[in-house]
């Protein structure tokens, strides 16, 4: 069976590391055995390998790369390899989303990923699943380390058993499980969004507003998208109300609505979908505006999970980076994956 496993989260004392420098991520397998990696495979379904997450630059507006030397994948699937016992049944760990966020307080692990153990010849089915937001203590990349030991002991207890109800998947189609499950997600699969307003993703992968209604999207000379909609049986048009909304549409165009009430056009590349975003946000509150850094971080969280990073203070407020989002297909919450300019 498949099953999700929730562990403690706990908080955490960022450590501030030197200007300018990379910092490198690595693991302690002291919990497993490295002779049993040969029983594991690994997938890297992640759309951009390369970044891993940023963490703050003491006495500097701006941000370090988390990096990794060698295959991530590889060495996460360590943790997962099938226990001594039962190492004639190859097991396959699909990584799907890892990012660490050390800007905010607590530090925040965004990690998706499934592991499946073999059946028979040709046939894999789910041991557990994981898409999580992890907080972590102390020294984050130990903790890191931790966190994998405890799920993959959790995963070596699960007996995995063949029942008329058990999803099985081919080896091969576990190469492209996310794009076999998009296929059954209307939205991902439609060649035209109904237009209207979306409150939130269930309604959104649907492809079925919560209020079906006509949409009329315009940008200013300036650059600021305007959302407008029809009111009381179309008789009058009027600006939306931007609170509590995931998406609009107005038939042709996605919008990703955030709480600030800034629209970003959400663009499908592939079979999946995407939007960029200023990097600079400011930190005072107002009506729509919950972005959050805690203990002055640079990187902290909207009202609806977005990830919201802050590169400079007002006076630097001519530093703009733009980031690229990608949207999770089985949540719906956003995780950049890379600097667009």
């Amino acid at each position: 069976m498949k099953c999700i496993f929730y562990l403690t989260l706990l908080t955490i004392v960022c450590w501030h590391y030197s200007f300018g420098q990379d910092q490198y991520l690595n693991f302690d397998f002291t919990c497993k055995s490295k002779q049993a990696q040969n029983s594991i495979i690994s997938i890297d379904r992640r759309t951009n390998p390369q970044l891993l997450g940023y963490m703050p630059i003491k006495g500097y507006s701006g941000l370090a790369n988390v990096r990794f030397k060698g295959a991530l994948a590889d060495s996460i699937g360590i943790f997962f390899a099938s226990p001594s016992v039962n190492q004639d049944k190859k097991r396959v760990l699909i990584l799907e989303n890892f990012f660490l966020n050390c800007g905010s307080n607590p530090a925040k692990l965004i990690l998706s990923l499934r592991l499946y153990s073999q059946i028979s010849n040709d046939a894999y089915a789910p041991v557990c699943s994981i898409d999580s937001i992890y907080q972590l203590s102390g020294d984050p990349f130990g903790r890191i380390s931790e966190l994998f030991c405890e799920i993959s002991n959790l995963a070596d207890k699960e007996i995995t058993k063949a029942t008329p109800d058990t999803a099985f998947v081919s080896r091969d189609g576990l190469n492209h499980l996310d794009s076999l499950e998009k296929l059954n997600i209307p939205m991902y699969v439609s060649t035209k969004p109904v237009p209207g307003v979306y409150k939130d993703y269930a309604h959104f992968k649907m492809n079925q507003p919560d209020i079906s209604t006509d949409i009329f999207i315009t940008v200013t000379k300036r650059g600021v998208v305007e959302v407008d909609r029809t009111y009381k049986g179309k008789k009058r048009r009027v600006k939306l109300n931007p609170s509590g909304i995931y998406a609009v549409s107005d038939g042709d165009r996605i919008l990703k609505v955030t709480p600030s009430g800034e629209y970003f056009e959400i663009v499908k590349r592939g079979f999946d979908f995407y939007y960029d975003r200023p990097g600079y946000f400011y930190d005072q509150p107002n009506t729509y505006s919950p972005y959050y850094f805690p203990g002055g971080g640079r990187i902290g969280t909207t009202g609806s999970g977005d990830l919201a990073i802050r590169i400079g203070g007002p006076k630097q407020i001519d530093i703009v980076p733009t980031y690229r989002f990608k949207i999770n297909y089985k949540k719906g919450s956003s995780i950049p994956i890379g600097l667009v300019k």
